[in-house]
């Protein structure tokens, strides 16, 4: 879990930074939102690897089986 928490924060770190020098305020609110969901998907993948699968969730939410 620090891997991806560190992973991804660099990155955002780095965006934020040229959009903040590019003055690109709602594509910095967008990749914001975008680093909280991948923040909330590391955790929900390390606390449980084997017993979660997104896609699978995504299927069923469509009511498709596979």
């Amino acid at each position: 879990m620090i891997f991806y928490v560190v992973l991804i924060s660099g990155i955002s770190i780095y965006e934020i930074r040229i959009m903040i020098k590019s003055k690109l305020k709602k594509e910095m609110v967008l990749f914001i939102a975008f680093d909280i969901i991948a923040l909330s998907l590391a955790w929900i993948y390390s606390k449980n690897p084997y017993g979660i699968s997104i896609s699978d969730s995504i299927l069923s939410m469509l009511g498709i089986k596979h």
